[in-house]
Parts: structure tokens; C-alpha cells; sequence
């Protein structure tokens, strides 16, 4: 199984509170899918089927056989930050690879990377818990009731308000409303406990989304 940059990232998903410690890990998915989840939101990226792998497979060993596996967020963003950014495009990746060793069950699995210079190595133990079951919130049917399309800069820009205008932006609530008979789908935001017991409220104009 092979992994990109991108199936990684998910772990800005994970929980930094020590309870529940699943919460704390991004699950490799046996269909090559990596997600996380701190219990406010969920992160899901799909299998990466872009490269022809051939070439760091041979490098690094035997690919691992499908499995669910667990990695604690910290060896994420290690093996996130190891594969290299510019390279052969076969080499942008890390695999999941299934090493012999002297254990009893006489092998385990590591996800490995190189740039042909260095090889870097994570171990990956075997689960000893279950990740959440997620599938089930996906499976609330196809038909949309509303479609938004929301840009980076409009995040980017609602966080940075709400940084200045809180004492502690981390844990403030923000009210989203949706109007079925707004005008373009307009959404209301409210914050309701900012500095100076005043309150912040505003609107977020979606963007147009092309099928």
C-alpha cells in the first residue's frame, strides 16, 4: 500500500486531548483511504493510485498485505514531513511494508520513504483498539439539501476575526445559520461571547459551485 503527503495530512484532524487515546491516531485503511477524527470533525483522504511504485517498492521491501492500521498522529507528521517534496514522481510517496524480525509472530510493518540518498522508517505496531466506526456518516444518502461552496481565504479570514475579537479563540462556539430562503444561500454566523461582553455576527456570501 502506498501513501502520499496528502493521506497524512488528516492528522491535523486528531485530538490533542489524551482521552479517548484513539483519538489520538490517524487510521490507515485497508482500502488504502487515511482518516482522522477528534470528534468535531472529521478528516478523510482517499487511496493515492497516481504513482507507479514499482521502484520504491524494490527499494525498501515487501509491501504489506491490506489491513486496517493505527499510527499515533506524531509519526504522521514525521513521515508527512520525510517524503520528499520535489522528486521522481515514485518517490513522492511512502509505503507500508511488512518486515521479518525476531518477534513471535516473526515480522511487523513499517511505513517507509527515500530520496534515493536516505531511507526514513516508522514503525507501525499492531493495533491494540478499534478506530470509530465513521462509515456510517457517509451513508446518509446522495441527494444534497443545500450545496456551498465556501474559499480558503473566507476561513482563513472568519479564524483570524475570531482570534482577535475572543480571549481564547481555540474554544469559541461559532452559530452558523442556514436560511432556506436566504438570497444566494447567504449563511449567518454569530459569536456570541467576545471581549467586552459584546457580540459578533456577520455573513459568509458562498461561492458558485461548477459540476
Amino acid at each position: 500500500m502506498i501513501y502520499s503527503k496528502n493521506n497524512f495530512a488528516v492528522y491535523y484532524g486528531c485530538s490533542k486531548e489524551a482521552n479517548p487515546p484513539i483519538l489520538q491516531n490517524i487510521l490507515l485503511a485497508k482500502d488504502g483511504s487515511t482518516v482522522a477524527t477528534n470528534g468535531h470533525i472529521l478528516l478523510k483522504v482517499s487511496p493515492c493510485t497516481n504513482f507507479n511504485y514499482g521502484l520504491t517498492t524494490n527499494i525498501v521491501g515487501r509491501e504489506a498485505p491490506a489491513d486496517n492500521e493505527l499510527l499515533d498522529m506524531a509519526k504522521a507528521e514525521k513521515i508527512m514531513k520525510a517524503i520528499p517534496k520535489k522528486a521522481i514522481p515514485r518517490l513522492c510517496v511512502a509505503n507500508l511494508i511488512e518486515v521479518a524480525d525476531g518477534s513471535k509472530e516473526g515480522k511487523h510493518k513499517e511505513l517507509v520513504t527515500t530520496d534515493l540518498d536516505t531511507i526514513t522508517k516508522i514503525d507501525v505496531p499492531k493495533p491494540e483498539s478499534e478506530f470509530p466506526e465513521y462509515e456510517k456518516y457517509f451513508e446518509f444518502g446522495d441527494e444534497p439539501v443545500s450545496r456551498i461552496g465556501l474559499r480558503l481565504e473566507v476561513l482563513r479570514s472568519l479564524v483570524s476575526f475570531a482570534n482577535a475579537v475572543t480571549h481564547d479563540g481555540e474554544n469559541l462556539v461559532i452559530e452558523f445559520t442556514f436560511v432556506n430562503n436566504a438570497p444566494e444561500h447567504v449563511i449567518k454566523f454569530k459569536m456570541p461571547e467576545i471581549k467586552n461582553e459584546q457580540v459578533a455576527d456577520g455573513l459568509i456570501m458562498p461561492c458558485k459551485i461548477h459540476d
